[in-house]
Order: C-alpha cells, then sequence, then structure tokens
C-alpha cells in the first residue's frame, strides 16, 4: 500500500484533474493510500507504473486511455457527440483487474461510471456516488475474507446477495460483470 504523504501531493492532484476529488476517495486515499480490494483503485498500468503507485496515475479518462476516442469515432455521429461530452467530465480512479475497462467519476457530480470497451454501451452509470462504490469494494473484500476464513469459497455469492439488495440485480451484474 503505497500513502500520500503530503496534502501538496493531494492539491497537485486536484488541480491536474480541474476539480477536486470526491469526498470518499480523497478521505480513504490521503490517510491510508490506496486499497487493492476487489479491483484496482488506480488506472495507471499503461501509463508505465504499477498500480497504486502514484497519484499522478488518477487521470482524465482521455489521458488514461486516449485510445477511447477511435471507439467513439466509430459510434453513430449523434452518439458520439453524447459520448464525447461524457467521456470529457470523467476522471478514471480504477482499474477494472486489467482488461482496459474504467471506473470513472463524474467531474460534475461525482457518480461513478463504467468505461467498457468491450461491450455496449460504452458508458454506464452504475453507482451515485464513489463512497457507494469504495462500500461495495469494501463489502466484497469482507464477503471474501470471511469465507476463506471459513474454508468456503462462497464469498463472491453472498457479496452479490447483499450487493443486490441494495443496488439492485442489474447494477450489480455490471459492477460485478
Amino acid at each position: 500500500m503505497q500513502v500520500c504523504h503530503s496534502r501538496a501531493a493531494l492539491r497537485v492532484c486536484e488541480w491536474r484533474l480541474g476539480c477536486p476529488l470526491p469526498t470518499a476517495l480523497r478521505d480513504d486515499w490521503f490517510p491510508h493510500g490506496v486499497q487493492d480490494w476487489a479491483e484496482g483503485l488506480l488506472a495507471a498500468a499503461w501509463q508505465g507504473q504499477a498500480p497504486g503507485r502514484d497519484w499522478a496515475a488518477i487521470g482524465l479518462v482521455q489521458g488514461v486511455f486516449p485510445s477511447v476516442m477511435d471507439i467513439v469515432a466509430m459510434a453513430d455521429p449523434q452518439d458520439a457527440a453524447t459520448l464525447r461530452a461524457g467521456i470529457a467530465d470523467l476522471v478514471a480512479f480504477g482499474d477494472d483487474l486489467g482488461n482496459g475497462n474504467l471506473w470513472c467519476f463524474s467531474r460534475t457530480d461525482c457518480a461513478v461510471w463504467y468505461l467498457d470497451h468491450d461491450s455496449a454501451p460504452l458508458l454506464t452509470r452504475v453507482l451515485d456516488d464513489v463512497g457507494d462504490d469504495l462500500d461495495a469494494l469494501a463489502l466484497m473484500a469482507l464477503c471474501t475474507a470471511q469465507a476463506t476464513a471459513q474454508g468456503r469459497d462462497d464469498g463472491d455469492a453472498q457479496a452479490e446477495a447483499w450487493l443486490s439488495a441494495r443496488w439492485g440485480p442489474a447494477m450489480v451484474r455490471k459492477w460485478m460483470h
């Protein structure tokens, strides 16, 4: 776990993004550093850095995944305009286990979006707040740890049941894909 050691690093990160980090990320990242729970909380693999090693890893989607605009260019012109506007508002804060898909937050309202370059739709709003995403990650980690400690392998299933009860099965299917 890498801990951010200064408020200056936080200010530089937020200046680079053009927005404050959502409170949940700032409160979790700053004092404790990045946790690698069920997903990596940084999207840095293609920036030549290991996930979780540097605050510079978080970034605007177009900077973290520049070829996303090639995908947008293939969309219907009306859809492409909507996608460009959506992508311009998003900050990548999570790497979906290295598969090239990203967890993002909106600079406008801090909602969590999933950028899925493998299947349609390209962008899906999955949660209203980054804190909900961190809660889901923590619950997933706890369910897995408890099941493992008890010699069971049903931690994911238990987490999925609890998360579905809280946010609905459709969101959980997308979130857990």
